[in-house]
């Protein structure tokens, strides 16, 4: 793999791309992809914005249901139900 290559695959990798995806695009082979991804790159932070978070956790705690937050917000309701539950564990501290 050359250092253009390596850059790309890295580039691909922070936007969310899976191996496969960037082995087609590079014209390289998956498993090459996947062993530079293994070898030195870090998984991208996949979490959500803070202030989308806290949205929904004033939405919450203004009245709303987990279901009607997730709704408006485009997230699963798991996600509004966990996000819930991390703040009242972290105001608990």
């Amino acid at each position: 793999m050359t250092e253009e290559q390596a850059k790309k695959v890295a580039k691909y990798y922070a936007k969310g791309l899976n191996a496969k995806e960037i082995a087609t695009l590079l014209g390289l082979a998956a498993r090459t992809v996947q062993r530079h991804i293994k070898a030195g790159l870090k998984e991208p932070d996949r979490t959500p914005p803070r202030p989308l978070r806290r949205k929904v956790l004033d939405f919450v705690t203004a009245g709303a249901s987990y279901s009607e937050a997730a709704r408006r917000y485009k997230v699963s309701k798991t996600t509004v139900y966990k996000w819930a539950k991390k703040a009242k564990e972290e105001a608990g501290q």
